[in-house]
Order: C-alpha cells, then structure tokens, then sequence
C-alpha cells in the first residue's frame, strides 16, 4: 500500500489516533488515506493485450497491465503521462516502474538493507544468543551447586527417612 501510494505514515497515525474508521476516499484521488489494509484485502494485477494487437503476439508493446486494489482500480501503478485508457499502463511502463520502486538497484544495497541491517545484525544477534546461552549455564551450575550441598558426603549414607518407633 505505501508503494502505490495508498497511505503514509502520518496517515495511518491519525486514523488510529482519531478512533474513527477509515475514510472512504476514491483511489483516484492523490490525497488518498486509505490507513492500513482491511482484513483480506489484495491486489490484483491483470495483464491485457491491445485492442490491435494479435491474440497470439508476445511483443511486450502489445501488453498493459491494470492493477486493483479490493476491485477497485488504481492509477498509482504508472506514471500519469504513461496511462492508458484511464487506467492501463504499458507492460514497459509498469515493468520500469516497479523496478525503480521496488527493487535493489545493486546487491550491495540489498545486501544492506536485508542481510547487514542496522550495523549488522546478524553479527549482534550471535552475540546475544552467546550471551543467553552462558546465562542459562551459569542458571545450571548454581542449581547443580545447591543440590549438592544439600547432601553430606561421608562413609556412611544417612537414609532419607529416619525409622521411627511406634509406641
């Protein structure tokens, strides 16, 4: 929803912080606050062929893709000036468009972002998992300790219950 543009941050706090339902705006309006998704909401992506192209032809001109958003369309899928028909966009289009919005433009970057994170964290979380592992040893030879010291060691074993005699 945040990549077609169908909700911000500062969009999303204040419907939460008014208490009120989402506002039912139309997708076509570039104000658009639709808060976060509805319960299995979802997007449909359809892939049409040209009006003159031949039902057969696999040259990508002859593609537009239309995306839907809850059976709505949309028109934040592709840049104005490259719509269609209102709400078609060239499989060009669509295909630049996506890349440059959600996609790495280097594996350095998605090496960045998916595998190092803040200043590694992989690296910082095989720290943490040492850190609770030696605490859970630790937690083990204190407990070990004190049920040993609750025993005496000597030549002779003391039975644990003491006979007693009935009078």
């Amino acid at each position: 929803m945040l990549g077609y543009n169908l909700t911000n941050h500062t969009c999303i706090i204040d419907v939460l912080n008014s208490g009120k339902d989402r506002p039912s705006n139309s997708l076509e309006d570039p104000e658009v606050c639709l808060g976060g998704p509805e319960f299995s909401s979802g997007f449909t992506w359809e892939l049409n062929i040209g009006n003159s192209a031949p039902s057969t032809s696999s040259n990508p001109d002859d593609f537009y893709v239309r995306v839907l958003y809850e059976g709505r369309p949309l028109i934040t899928h592709c840049p104005k000036e490259k719509l269609v028909q209102k709400y078609f966009c060239s499989y060009d289009s669509f295909k630049k468009f996506h890349i440059k919005k959600f996609q790495f433009s280097s594996k350095a970057d998605q090496r960045k972002v998916c595998v190092e994170g803040d200043e590694g964290f992989i690296r910082n979380m095989r720290w943490d998992f040492l850190a609770i592992f030696l605490f859970i040893g630790v937690i083990l030879v204190i407990r070990y300790a004190v049920i040993l010291s609750k025993f005496e060691v000597g030549d002779e074993q003391k039975p644990i219950l003491e006979s007693t005699k009935l009078n």
